[in-house]
C-alpha cells in the first residue's frame, strides 16, 4: 500500500513537472510563431532542433528540409569555418554577440543573418537569435563602393574642389565660412594644404577674402541657389572659373577651374585683333597714299616738264623770268619729295640703298635741322668712334634723323632744353626687338641704332601708341605725315622703331637698322654722260594721262624725235603690230586702264625682241628688276624731267645698236 502511494506520489510529480515544463514552454513557441526574427534551438551536434516559422520565409526552406541535415550544410563556404568556430565557443559557454554569416537560399542566392546564441546547460542546447541583414549589407556595400568612387572623384579630379560650412551672425547675415574639406586639386592651384584649412575660418587663413564673396556664398547656402562665374585672384595671381552650389542647408561648396592659359589666349588674341585691325587700317591708308601719290606724279610730270620747255623758251636776258620758273621747279621738286615720303609709307617704294656710315649720315643732316631749332635748344651729339656701317638709301634715312630731330625740337618748344643724339650697335634677341614697332617680323642680331632723345613735355600712353599714325599730330598746324613717312621708311629698310615717353619728363626715339658685316659698294649706275644729244626716228608713247602725254610729246619733239600717242595698252598694241619695225622706242606707263605696261609689254616682246621700250610709273617698286629677262628694257620713275628722259632714251637705244 504504502509502495502503491509512494509510486503514484512520484508518478504525480512526474505530471506536475511535465505540466510545468509545458506552461515554461508555451511562452517561448508563441514567441517562435510571431517572431519576424530567425528564431531556433539547435543541439551539440550541429542540428536544429527547433526554428521559428520564419526560417522557411527568409529561406525559402520547409522546416523539414532545414531540420533533415546539419545546419553547417546551409552555411556560405566561405563562413563554415567562422560558423564552427563559433559554434565551438557556445559549447564551452562562451555567448556569442554580432556574429555574422551567410546562409543559402532555396534559390541559390545567400542572405546574410546577424546572429545572438547562449548555451542552455540544462538541456545541453543552443538558444539563437538571427536577424537578416542581407538588404542592410547590401546597401552598406553600395554606400562603401559610392564612398570609394566619391574618394577617387575627389582626390582624382583636376579640377579644384571646397566643402564650407556657412556662419551667419546673430541677425541671420553670412559673415564668414569654415572650411570642412578640399580636394588635392584645391592645394596644388592655391598652395594651401588641408592640414592648414580644415576646421579653419576663410578670414583667418585668408584675412584678404572679400566680403562680396562671403555674402555670395551665404546666399548659395541659404537659398540653394547655385552661381558660376569666372573671376580673378590676386592672391594667387591666377584666373578661375567657379561653380557653387549647395549640397546641405546651411552649406556651400565650390568647384574651381585654373582659366588663367585661356584667360591669357583670349588676350593675346585680342591683342593680335587689334594689331590685324591696326594693320589692315594702316594698309587701307597706304594704299589711298598710294593712288594719291601715282596720280600727284603725273600732275608733276607735266609741271616740271612744261616748266623745263619753258626754260629753254624764255629769252636769256630774262633772268626774272628764269628766276620765277626756278622757284616753281624748287617746289615740283619738293612736292616730288612728299610723294616719295608718302610712297613710302605706303610701302610702294624701293629705296635706292647702298653702304652708308650712319653717324656721318646724322652729322650731315644736323646743319639742315639747326635753322628750325630754338635758340634755348642745345644739341648733344654722341657719335659711336666705331663704325656703323649700314645698307640703306641715303636721302631717306636722313629723311628718318631730321624729322626726329624736329619732332624733339616741337617737343621742348620755345623752352629750354636739350636734344642727345647718340649711335652705336648692339646685339638685339628677338625678345628685345618686341619692344619695336612691327619687331616681331625683325630677325635677331647686330643692329646698329640712333637715338633722339628731348628733354620735352613728353606724351601720355594713349598719345604715344597713335603717333606713327598717318595724318595724326599734336602739332596746331602740320600734316602729320612726319613720323608715319618715318616708319615707312624704317619698315622698308627692315628695321624697326620704338618710343619710351613719361609726361614732363621727355621722350626718346630709337630707330635700328641690320648692321652690314662689311662695306658694301654702290649698285647704282653712273649717270651718261649730259652732254648734248638729239636722237631721230618715231617714238610711240602710251599713257592715259592726255596731259602728260602733251608735254612728253614736246620733251621728245625737242630731242629730234617723232612722236606717236596712244591712251591705253591696247591702242599701243593696235599702232605696233600696224607697223612692229617703224618705232625707235616705245615709252610705256605701267598703270593704265584695261592693259597697264605690265599687260602690254611681253606682247610687244614677242612680236619684236629688240624693240628699246622704257617703263614709267610713279610707282617706285615697280623696277627693271620685275623684267631682267629682256632686253632693252629701262625704268625711268615719275616725275622726271627732260634730262631724265634724255638718259633713258640714250641707254635703251645704245644697247640696241
Amino acid at each position: 500500500m504504502d509502495e502503491d502511494h509512494k509510486a503514484l506520489e512520484r508518478a504525480l510529480k512526474r505530471i506536475e513537472k511535465l505540466q510545468a515544463q509545458l506552461r515554461a514552454a508555451r511562452p517561448r513557441h508563441v514567441l517562435f510563431d510571431v517572431a519576424l526574427d530567425l528564431m531556433c534551438v539547435a543541439d551539440t551536434n550541429g542540428y536544429f532542433k527547433e526554428l521559428s516559422p520564419s526560417w522557411s520565409t527568409t529561406l525559402g526552406w520547409s522546416i523539414e528540409e532545414l531540420t533533415a541535415v546539419p545546419f553547417i550544410e546551409f552555411v556560405h563556404p566561405d563562413d563554415r569555418e567562422s560558423t564552427d568556430g563559433v559554434a565551438k565557443s557556445l559549447y564551452s559557454g562562451t555567448n556569442v554577440v554580432a556574429f555574422q554569416n551567410r546562409y543559402r537560399h532555396k534559390d541559390g542566392s545567400y542572405r546574410w543573418l546577424m546572429w545572438n546564441a547562449v548555451l542552455e546547460p540544462q538541456t545541453i542546447t543552443v538558444l539563437a537569435v538571427a536577424h537578416d541583414m542581407t538588404e542592410f549589407v547590401a546597401t552598406r556595400q553600395a554606400l562603401k563602393a559610392s564612398e570609394n568612387a566619391y574618394r577617387m572623384l575627389f582626390n582624382g579630379m583636376l579640377d579644384g574642389f571646397s566643402f564650407h560650412d556657412i556662419i551667419l551672425d546673430d541677425d541671420g547675415r553670412p559673415v564668414d565660412y569654415r572650411f570642412k574639406a578640399i580636394n588635392p586639386a584645391f592645394e596644388e592651384m592655391t598652395g594651401l594644404s588641408a592640414r592648414d584649412l580644415v576646421g579653419r575660418r576663410v578670414l583667418d587663413v585668408l584675412p584678404g577674402t572679400e566680403k562680396h564673396w562671403i555674402e555670395v556664398f551665404g546666399r548659395v547656402a541659404l537659398t540653394g541657389e547655385p552661381i558660376r562665374y569666372e573671376n580673378y585672384s590676386q592672391e594667387f595671381d591666377k584666373w578661375f572659373e567657379v561653380l557653387a552650389f549647395r549640397p546641405g542647408p546651411g552649406q556651400f561648396a565650390c568647384t574651381f577651374h585654373d582659366i588663367t592659359v585661356r584667360r591669357q589666349a583670349e588676350t593675346e588674341r585680342a591683342q593680335l585683333q587689334a594689331q590685324v585691325e591696326h594693320a589692315q587700317k594702316l594698309e587701307s591708308l597706304g594704299m589711298m597714299a598710294g593712288g594719291i601719290a601715282h596720280d600727284f606724279n603725273n600732275l608733276l610730270t607735266a609741271i616740271v616738264s612744261s616748266i623745263d620747255l619753258a626754260v629753254a623758251d624764255v629769252d636769256t636776258d630774262a633772268e626774272a623770268a628764269k628766276r620765277e620758273l626756278a622757284t616753281a621747279t624748287m617746289a615740283a621738286d619738293r612736292a616730288a619729295e612728299l610723294c616719295k615720303q608718302m610712297l613710302t609709307y605706303a610701302g610702294r617704294a624701293e629705296p635706292q640703298k647702298e653702304s652708308a656710315q650712319l653717324s656721318d649720315l646724322a652729322r650731315e643732316i644736323l646743319p639742315l635741322a639747326a635753322p628750325s631749332l630754338s635758340k634755348k635748344l642745345s644739341v648733344d651729339a654722341r657719335y659711336s668712334p666705331e663704325p656703323l656701317c649700314v645698307v640703306a638709301d641715303h636721302a631717306q634715312i636722313r629723311q628718318v634723323i631730321l624729322n626726329l630731330v624736329l619732332n624733339a625740337g616741337d617737343a621742348i618748344g620755345d623752352n629750354e632744353g636739350t636734344i642727345t643724339i647718340r649711335t652705336g650697335s648692339r646685339t638685339l634677341s628677338e625678345s628685345d626687338l618686341s619692344s619695336f614697332r612691327d619687331g616681331a617680323s625683325l630677325e635677331a642680331g647686330r643692329y646698329a641704332f640712333i637715338e633722339v632723345e628731348d628733354t620735352g613735355l613728353g606724351m601720355s600712353a594713349e598719345t604715344a601708341a597713335r603717333i606713327f599714325e598717318p595724318f595724326f599730330t599734336t602739332k596746331f598746324s602740320g600734316r602729320g605725315l612726319g613720323l608715319a613717312a618715318t616708319l615707312g621708311i624704317v619698315r622698308a629698310h627692315r628695321g624697326g622703331i620704338s618710343v619710351v615717353s613719361t609726361p614732363g619728363v621727355g621722350t626718346k626715339f630709337v630707330v635700328v637698322v641690320p648692321l652690314a658685316p662689311w662695306h658694301t659698294p654702290s649698285t647704282n649706275p653712273k649717270p651718261i654722260d649730259e652732254q648734248p644729244w638729239t636722237g631721230s626716228g618715231t617714238v610711240l608713247l602710251c599713257d592715259d594721262e592726255s596731259t602728260v602725254r602733251r608735254v612728253m610729246a614736246r620733251l621728245l619733239n625737242s630731242l629730234g624725235f617723232d612722236v606717236l600717242e596712244a591712251s591705253d595698252g591696247q591702242q599701243a598694241l593696235e599702232f605696233f603690230r600696224s607697223r612692229p619695225n617703224e618705232f625707235s622706242a616705245i615709252l610705256l606707263d605701267l598703270t593704265m586702264p584695261k592693259m597697264g605696261g605690265f599687260d602690254v609689254l611681253p606682247l610687244l616682246k614677242e612680236r619684236r625682241d629688240n624693240v628699246p621700250v622704257i617703263l614709267m610709273s610713279g610707282y617706285d617698286e615697280q623696277r627693271l628688276a620685275d623684267f631682267d629677262a629682256m632686253t632693252n628694257v629701262t625704268f625711268l620713275p615719275k616725275p622726271f624731267r627732260k634730262a631724265g628722259l634724255r638718259r633713258a632714251l640714250r641707254q635703251v637705244l645704245n644697247a640696241s645698236h
